[in-house]
């Protein structure tokens, strides 16, 4: 958020409507959780933007190989990074912001630690995949 010239408060906010295709395609849940990243999770604006660019070219790049959200792993997030290009402190930002949002839009329901389970069905249903209870 920041002050507009006529002192009005201006929301800086990226919009579900925005959001690349492939968060678009993942269904209600890919959209919550894109939605809740960068309105409820990030307060600075600045670290929002670079966020939004950092995180919109990786699901661009998902969506030229073909990939859904339920498809991302760490090899193919590390496959990725290894051909990102920029400098050192470039590279980490964009590693902290694709851990960011891939730790929050695929994460379980928010309960400690020691009560996550890791079976098929839940790690499913934290990335967006209802009809994984169906597949037992």
């Amino acid at each position: 958020m920041k002050r507009g010239t006529e002192n009005a408060l201006v929301i800086t906010r990226k919009d579900s409507e925005t959001a690349p295709a492939v968060i678009r395609s993942g269904g209600g849940n890919a959209q919550f959780a894109y939605d809740e990243f960068f309105k409820a999770t990030i307060n600075n604006e600045h670290t929002r933007r670079a966020y939004g660019r950092i995180v919109d070219r990786f699901l661009g790049w998902c969506e030229e190989n073909k990939l859904e959200l339920r498809n991302i792993t760490p090899g193919l997030a590390g496959e990725y990074m290894q051909n990102l290009e920029g400098s050192s402190p470039t590279k980490n930002q964009a590693l902290a912001a694709l851990r960011a949002f891939l730790r929050r839009s695929c994460a379980a329901p928010r309960r400690p630690p020691q009560f996550v389970r890791v079976g098929a069905w839940d790690q499913a249903q934290r990335c967006g995949r209802q009809d994984a209870r169906d597949q037992h």
